[in-house]
């Protein structure tokens, strides 16, 4: 079996039965041009025939058989090779439909896998959001409470800040999840690098030399600080990880990258555009092509037990699909590795980090909150009432539009979560905003993110993610009902 690619110069049999797609004969190899021919000549070969191979309307391969005695084009002959061609080529078209079918359950396993974990953790981050919700809760109604001078006001400050970082661990499960998006703002890549090397700060391995590439050039994003860093951090721990057992190099650099059209955007699965691209590269033990061939997927680790979870990677993919990004990597056995994370490159100007204060604006005005989990209701109706709105609270979504329907006017805004057993908030919405458009609906869920339109179809106007702050609450509410109190079409 010869490639036609070998013979294509020399004009040998192969290239002419590739390129005309037939059996051709050459029944003197002693006038042959071909070097391979040439070489069977001078072997004692006379005669030659090429049998092309077709799969698919395509030449795969082309079959090429010599004789010791001269032998002139056979009909009969010709006949059984263009059978034996087409044998082969079936055999080849059927281990190729074989090859792609294993591939195509790889990939179905794997998303299977990835839906169940995200499943899982979206489930998790539901859970734990409703628990940081109590703490904020509780935490904020304090600090209202305590003079700002009283030594308990800074011990609340540390609870918050603790409940801020739980609050982004979680958020970095719902990005694994892929059920979160997370707020997005313009970041300079420079300070995100700098920002995570102080993070890692001493785990940093001594024997590993750290050389960063980057300047306030390298380019911004729209991105979510904290997932990106989450990013950063995994490929960073991989790297170090590689070079535990020897000294090595760490190298950290970023840089604005074009993708043309027709060039790397195939490779990279990227449209065209301008990117910023991330390098991370250790000199570290590298991975063969099985390896990096399963790099992503949810679980599969190289690692020890209790060294790693299998995770790491799979999420930070996650995260940077997410932004329409990607994620590639080249490595050999013994040779170390270099990931590169692709952003899609913005100019919008960095976004300024919101002023620490605890001040909630009071406010006029009756509310309607459900919430099917007894302590958040209560701190709801607490939280609310502090600031100076009526409340009926309720944890029962059916009594909630039942006290509703008694008089449809009664009330300024309704505050519902999303999951709750037997109505839905979103249900709870649209029967609320069947019975009396003009009143404002705020959404809040631990685990989802809604698309505008999404609320506008079932009457909702705003959507709040469980954790929140009580200011952030506080604003909203205020907002929605002035404008109904003016009679803006809400």
């Amino acid at each position: 079996m010869n490639c036609a690619a070998n013979h294509q110069a020399d004009g040998g049999l192969v290239a002419k039965a590739c390129a005309d797609q037939r059996l051709r004969w050459n029944d003197d190899l002693g006038n042959s041009k071909c070097a391979f021919e040439q070489l069977a000549a001078e072997s004692g070969m006379r005669s030659a025939v090429a049998v092309p191979v077709q799969v698919r309307d395509e030449v795969a391969a082309v079959l090429e058989f010599f004789t010791v005695e001269q032998r002139p084009a056979n009909a009969g002959l010709s006949s059984v090779l263009i059978d034996v061609g087409t044998l082969v080529g079936r055999v080849i078209e059927r281990r190729r439909a074989e090859q792609e079918q294993n591939v195509l359950e790889t990939q179905v396993r794997a998303s299977q896998k990835l839906e169940s974990l995200g499943i899982l953790a979206g489930g998790i981050a539901h859970d734990f959001n409703n628990i940081l919700q109590c703490i904020f809760g509780h935490t904020q109604l304090s600090l209202m409470s305590v003079p700002r001078e009283h030594e308990a006001y800074e011990a609340m400050l540390g609870v918050e800040e603790a409940a801020e970082h739980a609050r982004e661990l979680v958020t970095q499960i719902l990005a694994f999840s892929r059920k979160a998006p997370g707020h997005r703002e313009a970041l300079r890549i420079a300070t995100v690098l700098d920002d995570t090397i102080k993070l890692m700060g001493s785990s940093l391995c001594p024997s590993v030399t750290l050389v960063t590439e980057y300047d306030a050039s390298s380019g911004v994003v729209l991105a979510n600080p904290t997932q990106i860093q989450q990013v950063l951090l995994n490929l960073i721990t991989n790297a170090c990880h590689a070079m535990k057992d020897s000294a090595g190099m760490l190298r950290i650099a970023a840089s604005p990258e074009l993708i043309a059209a027709g060039s790397q955007s195939v490779e990279y699965n990227l449209p065209p555009g301008t990117y910023v691209c991330i390098e991370v590269t250790d000199t570290g033990i590298g991975m063969d092509e099985a390896t990096q061939s399963h790099l992503f997927e949810p679980l599969f680790t190289t690692k020890q037990p209790g060294e790693g979870t299998g995770l790491g990677l799979a999420t930070a993919l996650g995260i940077v699909s997410g932004c329409s990004g990607a994620i590639t990597v080249e490595s050999q056995l013994g040779n170390g590795s270099t990931f590169r994370v692709f952003l899609p490159a913005c100019d919008l100007p960095e976004t300024q980090p919101a002023e620490n204060n605890t001040d909630v604006q009071p406010g006029v005005g009756r509310i309607l909150f459900v919430d099917d989990a007894p302590e958040l209701t209560e701190i709801g109706k607490r939280s609310l009432e502090r600031m100076g709105y009526v409340v009926d609270a309720f944890t029962n979504s059916h009594q909630a539009l039942k006290a509703f329907q008694q008089d449809c006017q009664l009330y300024d805004l309704v505050i519902t979560d999303a999951m709750m057993p037997r109505m839905t908030g979103q249900e709870l919405a649209r029967e609320i905003h069947n019975l009396n458009p003009a009143v404002p609906v705020i959404l809040t869920s631990g685990t989802i993110g809604v698309y505008e339109s999404q609320l506008r179809s079932l009457g909702i106007q705003s959507f709040m993610a469980k954790p929140m702050q009580l200011r952030s609450l506080g604003e909203e509410v205020k907002r929605l009902i002035h404008r109904k109190a003016s009679g803006v079409q809400v």
